[in-house]
């Protein structure tokens, strides 16, 4: 019998509501031919990075390498060009995605069929994965072409909690930086070192095609055990200090969730069967005078909830009869944004921005 456990851990602290959704700016970027923006993210200093791909070679568009290039556009928070940069060489090069590093730089990835100006090592095949690290003001810190001699696409990446990086993509090579294809297009997962070193690399699939869109750093894979049964965990992202939006500092107390579900594999060749497993929470002080954690306030007593429910288990039961695991998520503080996706303005769905208020869920 096989198992595996997913744990999510959630870190709730106080910040206050966003206002509802307008627009503060619009803008076109481009040229007369083909410009796209694959990729948006919002950065540390409150500004926006867009990365995607060129063809043209006027407008908005200088220092085109030829055929497509990697274009990088870098925004303030009012919208205002900061820097824009063509990446690439004299083929087709096409970027996919753009995070941020914990430097405050950037890691761009995507495919490369050029063999020069900016793309060196590329290894023969119609395109490599590519990736480029850049500064905060976009000057090229080193540059990786990843692959075998013939196809091999770079879709996402993550930084982990040990500065290094995870890639995803797809690749029906089996030489190179590439091994132990299955059969056809493989999803590959690479572990790159800080500065661009190859740590390990994984082909996943069976005989057809296999693709791997997306990748994640979970922040329990580098849980330290403590030696008693419990484990020590770093989160990635930092409890706010107010400086990046909403530039409103985190203050008292937070809570910290843990909830998981075990996989089971009960026969070969079975399906998984998943079993949830309760959530535990835990407060914690942020900046309490005397350094005690202050658990929240009782807003609704269970007893009442379970007079009409008999049990409140709603998200796949991990949550079951812990209202303080409820309100980490619904709270003032937070919108259903995420949860509806509503990225266009205004919403393509005709509604606004809600609160996940919990107060919305007592109605007895």
């Amino acid at each position: 019998m096989i198992r595996s456990v997913f744990i999510l851990v959630v870190v709730c602290v106080s910040w206050e509501c966003f206002t509802q959704p307008q627009i503060l700016w619009r803008n076109t970027f481009g040229g007369s031919s083909y410009d796209v923006g694959s990729c948006v993210l919002e950065t540390q200093d409150g500004g926006y990075i867009v990365a995607g791909h060129s063809s043209s070679q006027d407008g908005d568009i200088f220092g085109s390498r030829g055929g497509v290039d990697f274009w990088i556009l870098k925004f303030n928070k009012l919208g205002g060009v900061q820097w824009k940069k063509n990446l690439g060489g004299s083929e087709n090069d096409w970027g996919t995605k753009v995070i941020q590093t914990t430097d405050e730089g950037y890691l761009i990835v995507g495919y490369a069929g050029s063999t020069d100006f900016d793309v060196s090592g590329n290894h023969g095949g119609l395109y490599d994965g590519w990736v480029v690290k850049l500064s905060s003001t976009g000057t090229i810190e080193w540059q990786k072409c990843i692959g075998g001699s013939e196809i091999d696409l770079l879709w996402s990446a993550k930084q982990t909690l040990d500065g290094a990086y995870i890639l995803s993509g797809y690749s029906n090579s089996d030489d190179g930086d590439i091994s132990g294809n299955q059969g056809d297009f493989d999803a590959i997962l690479i572990k790159l070192s800080q500065d661009g070193d190859i740590e390990w690399q994984k082909s996943l699939g069976g005989s057809s095609e296999d693709n791997a869109n997306s990748v994640a750093a979970s922040a329990l894979s580098t849980a330290v055990p403590n030696g008693d049964g419990s484990f020590r965990v770093t989160m990635p992202v930092a409890i706010p200090d107010g400086s990046a939006r909403p530039f409103i500092p985190a203050n008292g107390s937070g809570a910290a969730v843990v909830e998981g579900r075990l996989s089971l594999v009960l026969e070969t060749g079975a399906s998984p069967t998943s079993v949830p497993l309760t959530n535990v929470h835990s407060f914690f002080s942020i900046d309490e005078p005397d350094g005690t954690a202050v658990p929240r306030r009782t807003s609704v007593e269970l007893d009442n909830c379970l007079a009409c429910h008999q049990v409140l288990s709603l998200h796949g039961s991990n949550r079951t009869d812990d209202i303080d695991s409820c309100v980490t998520c619904h709270n003032p503080r937070n919108t259903d944004r995420g949860v509806r996706g509503i990225a266009s303005t205004p919403p393509t769905d005709g509604k606004t921005e809600e609160s996940l208020d919990f107060k919305t869920m007592i109605h007895g």
